[in-house]
């Protein structure tokens, strides 16, 4: 398939087919379009990485709660 019949059947100009083929940005939209045209669109759950689990997130336990910092000029006490 030529760039110009990928354009076509992608609804995608040709010189974004160029700038995607030289690795710049062609946005999300346009590369959809592209994988569909290609009849790759089966494959966009690839474009989307599995979730990062945390192990302190999967606890039932709080994280201690913030301790307030005392500012130097409240320890001090005033003579009355």
């Amino acid at each position: 398939m030529t760039m110009a019949e990928l354009a076509e059947k992608s609804k995608v100009s040709v010189g974004t087919i160029v700038r995607f083929e030289n690795g710049n940005d062609i946005g999300l939209l346009n590369l959809i379009k592209l994988m569909k045209a290609l009849e790759l669109g089966s494959n966009i759950e690839l474009l989307i990485p599995e979730p990062v689990v945390i192990p302190s997130a999967q606890t039932d336990e709080r994280p201690m709660p913030r301790v307030k910092r005392v500012k130097k000029d409240m320890l001090k006490i005033p003579f009355v």
